[in-house]
């Protein structure tokens, strides 16, 4: 097993850090609580999956306006 083998699972590629630190942990708390969708803390920037994820946010967005579902209402019990 080389040094390669062993960094790139935690930091796969530019725009990845395995660090747990402000931007990290605010991402993972947001999808945690139900404010993003699954994957938001933890995808990579620079991958396609990024750019998938950002059109599905605008689409959720749009639907919950529809339903005038908004962060200003108390949070339902069950969803946390």
């Amino acid at each position: 097993m080389n040094s390669w083998t062993l960094k790139m699972p935690p930091a796969p590629t530019c725009g990845s850090c395995a660090g747990m630190f402000t931007a990290n942990s605010m991402n993972c708390l947001t999808e945690a609580i139900g404010m993003a969708l699954p994957g938001n803390g933890t995808i990579p920037e620079p991958m396609s999956e990024r750019i998938r994820l950002a059109k599905e946010t605008g689409m959720k967005i749009m639907e919950l306006l529809q339903k005038k579902i908004t962060t200003g209402q108390d949070p339902d019990p069950e969803g946390l």
